[in-house]
């Protein structure tokens, strides 16, 4: 037992080095996720690490959703190659769960930006859809436009969680190994999560709007859903 609380205490120790190297780039973080809004408050790092988890696991929620839609929509396009590409990433997405990091969002971004391209390439091009591909990119749109204003409430509680850390200073052992984990987390996979969030909401509202030119019936966007955050 005793053995145990040592290890324990000095994997504290190192990562509690690294989360006080860490700490500087929240200030800058701040500025350049939230806007550069005021500081709030943090609480606790107990509670931003809660906070923080179930931010994190929402967002893999959504990554999964969009990356299956995208694939939804690449095939009701006959973009049959590309539909197998975004499924691929959508179940390495769904393996690798809580433990998804900013490298594994930087990855789906790029294969979800090159797919996003050639959708909109296809679609703009297309003289007419046949009743089928209408029916398909309907169904995709009945659940992108609920997953992006989900996405929208996640990427405010982590621009929110950013801003809150900032007060906060270097988590101690009373904080425990989560808060840890959270502060040294913070400053690369939380922006790497909003940016992708943002990313997202912008790309989603021009395929849809691309899609209902073309005779696609999708669901009205209520614009203050996406208030503040885009």
């Amino acid at each position: 037992m005793e053995r145990r609380k040592l290890l324990k205490a000095m994997a504290m120790l190192s990562a509690a080095g690294y989360v006080s190297s860490s700490q500087a780039q929240f200030g800058s973080l701040v500025k350049s996720v939230t806007g550069g809004s005021e500081n709030t408050g943090g609480g606790s790092w107990k509670s931003v690490a809660k906070a923080f988890a179930e931010a994190k696991t929402n967002f893999v929620s959504e990554l999964v959703v969009q990356t299956n839609i995208s694939a939804d929509i690449a095939e009701a396009l006959d973009l049959q190659s590309e539909a197998e590409a975004m499924r691929t990433e959508a179940n390495k997405v769904e393996k690798e769960g809580d433990s998804l990091g900013s490298g594994d969002i930087g990855a789906v971004s790029e294969k979800s930006e090159s797919t996003q391209k050639l959708i909109s390439e296809k679609l703009a091009s297309a003289d007419a859809l046949s009743d089928g591909q209408k029916a398909a990119l309907g169904a995709a749109a009945a659940k992108y436009v609920p997953s992006l204003v989900r996405g929208v409430l996640t990427g405010k509680a982590l621009k929110d969680i950013i801003t809150n850390a900032t007060s906060l200073g270097t988590p101690g052992f009373s904080d425990g190994m989560a808060a840890v984990s959270a502060a040294k987390d913070i400053p690369t996979l939380a922006p790497a999560m909003v940016n992708f969030l943002v990313n997202s909401v912008t790309t989603g509202k021009d395929l849809l709007t691309t899609m209902n030119s073309k005779g696609v019936a999708t669901p009205d966007i209520d614009e203050s859903d996406f208030a503040g955050f885009v």
